[in-house]
């Protein structure tokens, strides 16, 4: 008796959630998903949230089926001009900012100060002392 009574209570509880099932919009949009169907209403936005910039980027011109365009660069930018630098072997003329109270670097008085005495004039034997005393 209590397996007949098991079993209608089974085949019930699975009526109860196909009945569910069929108006549960998780339950949808997972068909939909499976099927391939795109949804027909809007996605639910905050109030004043204005534009997305990365929806206007990316999604509306897929929507409109407009070619993307490409950011448009700065005509003065630094990270660019010290890659140029680089590449073309020319050394900055800026001074990089140090604190107030910092004083002499002691990496700065052994290494480049040296190179840049040798390079202003100096000999390499003057050179090579002055980093055997650091």
């Amino acid at each position: 008796m209590n397996r007949s009574h098991l079993l209608s209570a089974t085949i019930l509880a699975l009526f109860g959630a196909c009945a569910q099932a069929a108006t549960d919009p998780v339950a949808l949009s997972f068909e939909r998903m499976f099927n391939h169907t795109p949804v027909s209403s809007a996605p639910a936005v905050p109030a004043n949230f204005g534009t997305d910039p990365l929806i206007a980027a990316m999604v509306v011109p897929l929507r409109n089926g407009t070619p993307h365009t490409a950011p448009q660069v700065a005509k003065v930018d630094l990270t660019i001009g010290g890659f140029d630098r680089m590449l073309a072997h020319t050394p900055t003329t800026a001074t990089p900012a140090v604190p107030a109270n910092f004083g002499t670097d002691p990496l700065i008085a052994a290494m480049v100060e040296p190179l840049r005495q040798w390079r202003s004039g100096g000999s390499a034997v003057q050179f090579a002392h002055v980093g055997a005393n650091h």
